[in-house]
């Protein structure tokens, strides 16, 4: 059974349970499920597609802005 791809405590104490059911030692299971918690916490907080991609500018709006001192 996969891995549940979420950065709560349930979700990671489920993974370690399930790591530990597949025959994984403790340890080992605790380091995955601590990874697959990093791993979607990080998602949780990565901007989304339109937020990271800046407002497109034509060619002739930097003319203007430059010739009339905009920039």
């Amino acid at each position: 059974m996969p891995l549940e791809q979420s950065s709560s405590k349930e979700a990671f104490e489920h993974n370690v349970e399930k790591e530990i059911e597949a025959g994984k030692p403790p340890k080992q299971a605790e380091a995955i499920a601590y990874s697959t918690q990093r791993a979607n916490d990080a998602e949780e907080f990565k901007p989304s597609y339109e937020e990271t991609v800046p407002e497109q500018v034509s060619a002739e709006e930097i003319r203007e802005k430059t010739v009339n001192g905009g920039y």
